[in-house]
């Protein structure tokens, strides 16, 4: 299992984040990674579920 104990917070393009791999036998790993977040809109685009999801969520905001 994989969690992300830095997440909790506010998520901003090429952050770098701790990842916990946790085996069944209950060992831990951890290693920093870099978010391929790369610019605001990304960030926006993953918070939304992806691209379709906030162009859905822009149209039916405008009640189109």
């Amino acid at each position: 299992m994989f969690s992300f104990p830095d997440l909790g917070g506010e998520l901003t393009p090429r952050q770098r984040l701790t990842v916990v791999a946790a085996r069944a036998d209950g060992q831990e790993r951890r290693f920093e990674v870099q978010v391929r977040l790369d610019t605001p809109v990304d960030v926006v685009y993953w918070k939304n579920g992806g691209i379709l999801h906030t162009v859905l969520r822009a149209l039916a905001s405008t009640g189109r």
